[in-house]
């Protein structure tokens, strides 16, 4: 039934069958291909985007964990660092709030900054009236950071980040929203412990142990971070450019002040180094990871606008590919179409007039593809029949 159906269609319609059949194959790996491309776009503007409320996560975690070991000291009795402190609580209080505002795209993050505000307002003020311990003090904050590096995490796997494709920009925030945050923690946990050790010249060997702990904790995320940032390095030119050297420079000063705990706290005989000058070299330390955190968002941001620049030129390269080929297509099928149905009805009416008796009509062909040599072929029966008539006329009249 199908073959009969095709073998009474019309030429022309014949025609329009395999041209709707070829549009169609030519249709599926189309989209195929720029549902691909689009898809890229969209995720690296998304990728892109977070980079924005997560440089904000960052500043959070920065500013609470100084905040944490200002009040450290702050509620051992230094009174030195009491304007600091309030610098700091400040800051934090506006960094809240930009996330609260700026970030409503973002739901974990807006609905997590809810619950961060409320613990921290609770918090920062049992400081301020030094109505908590600093034990107690020193683990509300830590709490508080620990919910500020899941945050930062959430935003990775919600963004698509964590999962991006390329191997630069994967291994890069592999360091950037795990190992770099995690080691950052561990130095302001060194930092606030240590301090508050310095400051009151005495410690317990449960401190200690905790103390020595946590440098661990910070020698094995800094060797991943390492390891992270350096297969990022090898697999992009650009990263290489703008990382290498700062990351020499963060392995070198963040090794230094894990050798300073261990020998002026851990180590120490006596805790007689100045708990000021130990908080404030920390504090430079802690502050490069932040700044190498920093500085490897514009990179990862460079990644992520050229990866989107690629799969937007791809997709108007594979457009303009494809609106050319199938304008091509087109008027070739069409030339094709014209130039076989004429041909088709020459032969038809010729084949009609020879039946008629009529061998008159004047078959012209330049084609030589096969529906050229039908006609030409037609044209040699047509002179022929005339020919043989005539010699039958002459042979009747004689």
């Amino acid at each position: 039934m199908f073959k009969r159906f095709i073998l009474n269609l019309t030429l022309p319609q014949k025609f329009l069958l395999m041209a709707i059949l070829a549009l169609l194959l030519f249709a599926i790996p189309t989209s195929i291909l720029v549902r691909d491309q689009l898809e890229k776009i969209n995720g690296a503007e998304t990728e892109e985007a977070a980079l924005v409320p997560a440089s904000a996560l960052i500043k959070l975690i920065q500013i609470t964990q100084q905040h944490r070991g200002m009040s450290a000291l702050f509620l051992n009795g230094d009174i030195n660092i009491i304007a600091q402190r309030q610098a700091k609580q400040q800051a934090l209080n506006d960094v809240l709030i930009d996330i609260e505002t700026n970030f409503s795209a973002w739901g974990s993050i807006k609905e997590k900054a809810n619950h961060l505000t409320n613990e921290w307002k609770s918090l920062s003020q049992a400081v301020a009236n030094k109505t908590i311990p600093a034990s107690d003090s020193f683990s509300r904050h830590t709490a508080l950071i620990t919910e500020e590096l899941a945050l930062l995490q959430n935003l990775a796997n919600e963004s698509g980040i964590v999962l991006h494709p390329y191997a630069n920009g994967y291994h890069l925030q592999m360091a950037l929203f795990t190992h770099l945050p995690k080691l950052s923690e561990d130095l302001g946990k060194m930092r606030g412990l240590s301090a508050s050790l310095l400051k009151r010249g005495k410690s317990t060997p449960d401190e200690l142990l905790y103390i020595n702990t946590i440098t661990s904790l910070a020698k094995e995320n800094l060797s991943d971070a390492h390891k992270s940032i350096t297969l990022a390095i090898n697999a992009d030119a650009f990263t290489n450019q703008q990382l290498s050297s700062p990351l020499a420079d963060l392995t070198n000063i963040t090794n230094e002040g894990i050798k300073l705990t261990q020998q002026k706290v851990v180590q120490a005989s006596k805790l007689d180094y100045d708990s000021a000058q130990y908080f404030a070299y920390m504090t430079r330390v802690i502050d490069m990871q932040f700044g190498f955190i920093n500085t490897s968002f514009k990179v990862l941001q460079q990644e992520f606008q050229a990866n989107k620049s690629s799969a937007k030129n791809t997709l108007y390269v594979a457009a303009g590919a494809i609106c050319a080929l199938g304008l091509i297509s087109l008027i070739i099928m069409l030339i094709v179409m014209r130039n076989t149905n004429d041909a088709m009805n020459t032969a038809l009416n010729l084949t009609r007039a020879v039946a008629n008796g009529d061998l008159t009509k004047v078959i012209k062909s330049t084609s030589r593809d096969e529906i050229g040599q039908l006609l030409q072929d037609l044209h040699k029966m047509q002179t022929n029949l005339r020919h043989l008539i005539a010699q039958i006329q002459v042979s009747a009249e004689s």
